[in-house]
């Protein structure tokens, strides 16, 4: 058994590429596909499917994923709590976020995390709520910043309220006002962006009784702000997204008020490392100090 060859197939199960997994570890496309035979000949059966588009993952290689992934998390604690014993936190961690706080807070985290944990490596995954979920569930990632929104069966560290805000042409009638009233989506037309609060959206739309008219659904947040702004119809977000943006849109605060609750997450009884500990009580000190919770 190569802890490392595991490694490896892992993520070629990620990229569902040999080429784009040799690139990302610094290795030939044939040293890749050389583990890869190595381990079909230690377990007896093909783990992918070779072909034009890629490497498609085998039904017996899907069955093996979990396995194989819970040997290389336990190897990886194993080194970090032999080397916590030493008095050396050191290893990698796998860290999940959706897109807002992968821009607008993880740089920040990390660059002062790593001054006090210089050993200490990271893998970062983007994906939406959903994705992010299943992340953590799956242990394809050590923690994930999430919302309380899709919090099942995990371990839910609250965070930040974050304000959902309503963005509009600055030609429409009500760009003007002072709050958009929830009642008032019902007869604009509506844009779903990406990064998965679209949970969000519709948990305050379905307690407000409205059904909407959803124009559009697209799967990044700045292209939705773009046809807002080229009023194609209006547009939900959260604030964490709306800083920065250099849209000419009207924002406008939710009358009733809402928000999202950001979070990091961990799988529910699973003995997080070391190195993971450690991360979870940073983030929650960094943000506190720089982001007072309110409820």
């Amino acid at each position: 058994m190569n802890i490392d060859y595991y490694r490896i197939f892992l993520k070629v199960a990620e990229t569902h590429s040999l080429t784009a997994t040799a690139e990302q570890i610094g290795y030939t496309q044939s040293g890749v596909s050389h583990i890869v035979s190595q381990l079909e000949l230690e377990f007896g059966f093909p783990l992918i499917m070779r072909n034009k588009s890629g490497a498609a993952i085998t039904q017996n290689g899907e069955q093996l994923l979990p396995l194989i992934r819970d040997i290389v998390n336990r190897d990886e604690q194993l080194h970090q709590a032999a080397a916590d014993i030493k008095g050396i936190r050191a290893g990698r961690l796998s860290v999940g976020a959706f897109t807002s706080v992968a821009i607008h807070w993880l740089p920040k985290i990390i660059k002062e995390f790593n001054i006090l944990y210089p050993n200490i490596e990271f893998d970062i995954s983007i994906g939406d709520y959903k994705r992010l979920e299943d992340m953590v569930s799956h242990e394809e990632v050590d923690c994930g910043f999430t919302t309380g929104t899709m919090c099942k069966n995990m371990d839910f560290t609250p965070l930040k309220q974050d304000r959902l805000l309503a963005l509009l042409p600055i030609s429409h009638p009500l760009a003007n006002g002072d709050s958009l009233p929830i009642e008032a989506i019902k007869d604009i037309d509506l844009i779903i962006p990406g990064e998965g609060y679209g949970y969000d959206i519709g948990r305050i739309l379905k307690q407000a009784g409205i059904k909407p008219n959803i124009k559009y659904s697209v799967s990044d947040d700045y292209v939705a702000i773009s046809m807002v702004e080229n009023g194609l119809g209006i547009t939900i977000m959260p604030e964490l997204i709306v800083t920065g943006s250099h849209g000419k849109v009207a924002i406008l605060e939710l009358e009733p008020k809402h928000s999202r609750t950001i979070g990091i997450a961990t799988r529910l009884n699973v003995n997080t490392s070391p190195a993971c500990k450690a991360f979870l009580e940073f983030v929650r000190l960094w943000v506190n100090a720089r982001l007072p919770y309110e409820s």
